[in-house]
């Protein structure tokens, strides 16, 4: 046994590097008892730090103090500094800035918390007069947007000029000291480095114009090579008018036929939300993916139109004779779970060869000989729990159900020594339990669990399933279902 510690520690010292991969998995390992709920309980989206956030051009020169000037045909023109507009009422706003392209592949987009005051207000503030009929952005470096209708800016309750951005002044590449804020609407309308605003009775020439609803792709990148391995493809949804997307749709062949992809982020109106699918290439070669979206009124992404989802098409190329090893291979015990005791394994064959050495884990039939690449690829592992998840609920994810005392019910999978129970009404604290939580119902070593209450009508619930194998737990996906009835019944 002392000689097996002495080789396995030869083995582990030959990558000084491995140390990285064994705390990574760690704490990975100590938080996987919380399971991603994409269907219940979705993140918040992600904010762009202003160090990350995209920039174009260049910041313009000025001399002097700067003014924001409201003027026009107006009757109250105004001429504030940026400590004056400070002194008005503020606000802050989440939303999603992404640069005006009908087509890709150029992706520019962030999402940040705007602060500053509402421009509604500093309008009406300066009284437009009757025949005023348009508003128009100008900037210090001459860009300009507009004339927008009046009307229609007006009832842009949300718009700012903002001054701040994620709770810091405005950077001068994103517009300092002040631009215009406009969620929902395509990037070249949020005019950065605003000095005036100008109220007209000129005809309208500009369409203000909000974003149609539509999916990027971020990941692969256009023309990148992948493995014929499971690829995760992600990307985001984004849309004006506050329109909420209620499925993202992904094709691998060039639009023949169309996967759902999984939403990861929750909705908040005009910020973009997230989501993946994970491709597993049939064939090397050359694809096509694309991506889709449709509203909670039914609504798909065009096809061909600008904004349309064939001209955001990402090409990928997947490589000839890469083949990618499956993960459980690591587990050279087969006791679902990766830890010291595979760790043994490799260290007793190390630097064997032969045709079938157990610790030889790469693709195919192996390599031939037990090496770095076979350490490597376990120490990626580490930790990894190959229990299988629950599987296929009864009353079935999503049903209603009359009954109000149903039996739980699922797959009984291999390896499975216990199942914990979580149950309740509210789905990100039946995803967050743990076995202290007052969701937590107790463990039963049968695939099915009568409830011990009667439930109430019309109610949604929540349950998940945990699956507790020798050595380490799987967490289950929260699933629903809901009473029907009526009390008065």
């Amino acid at each position: 046994m002392f000689g097996n510690l002495i080789l396995l520690y030869r083995v582990l010292s030959v990558r000084f590097s491995l140390t990285k991969y064994l705390l990574s998995a760690l704490i990975l390992a100590l938080s996987s008892w919380s399971p991603l709920s994409a269907k219940h309980c979705l993140d918040p989206p992600p904010i762009t730090s202003n160090d990350e956030f995209f920039t174009l051009g260049r910041i313009p020169q000025w001399q002097g103090e700067w003014k924001l000037d409201i003027d026009g045909d107006v009757e109250l023109p105004l001429s504030l500094s940026l400590d004056e507009l400070r002194d008005y009422p503020q606000t802050e706003i989440e939303a999603t800035l992404e640069c005006d392209y009908a087509s890709g592949p150029p992706l520019l987009v962030g999402n940040a918390v705007w602060g500053g005051v509402s421009l509604k207000s500093l309008i009406e503030l300066a009284a437009p007069k009757p025949v005023a009929n348009t508003v128009t952005f100008w900037a210090l470096d001459g860009y300009r947007r507009g004339p927008f209708p009046l009307h229609e800016v007006l009832r842009k309750t949300d718009a700012l000029v903002a001054h701040s951005m994620n709770g810091e002044p405005l950077p001068e590449i994103q517009g300092w000291p002040a631009r215009i804020a406009l969620p929902g609407h395509v990037g070249n309308n949020w005019v950065r480095w605003l000095d005036r605003i100008e109220i007209s009775a000129s005809r309208v020439g500009d369409a203000f114009k909000q974003w149609p609803i539509h999916a990027r792709i971020t990941e692969p990148a256009y023309d990148a090579v992948v493995d014929k391995c499971p690829c995760t493809i992600r990307g985001m949804v984004n849309a004006g008018n506050g329109k909420r997307i209620v499925a993202v749709e992904v094709s691998t062949d060039d639009g023949m036929t169309w996967e759902n992809a999984e939403l990861l982020t929750s909705f908040t109106a005009n910020v973009w939300q997230h989501w993946q699918y994970i491709w597993r290439p049939d064939r090397p070669g050359g694809h096509t993916i694309f991506a889709r979206v449709i509203d909670e009124d039914g609504n798909a992404q065009e096809e061909n139109r600008p904004y349309g989802w064939q001209g955001y098409r990402v090409v990928v190329t997947v490589a000839l004779g890469v083949e990618c090893v499956d993960p459980q291979r690591a587990d050279l015990n087969n006791d679902w779970y990766v830890d010291f005791s595979d760790f043994s394994h490799l260290a007793d064959q190390w630097l064997e060869t032969g045709d079938e050495v157990l610790a030889d884990v790469m693709p195919d039939e192996g390599d031939g000989q037990v090496g770095i690449p076979d350490l490597v690829f376990i120490a990626d592992q580490w930790l990894n729990c190959f229990v299988p998840a629950a599987a296929d609920p009864w009353p079935a994810d999503g049903q209603e159900v009359a009954d109000l005392a149903p039996v739980l019910a699922w797959l009984p999978p291999e390896q499975s020594t216990r199942y914990d129970v979580y149950f309740g009404t509210d789905a990100c604290s039946v995803a967050a339990a743990s076995g202290d939580s007052q969701e937590f119902l107790g463990f039963v070593t049968d695939s099915s669990l009568a409830l011990d209450r009667v439930l109430e009508y019309d109610t949604v619930y929540y349950w998940r399933i945990d699956q507790v194998g020798h050595k380490c737990t799987t967490a289950g996906e929260v699933w629903s279902f809901t009473t029907t009835g009526d009390s008065a019944e």
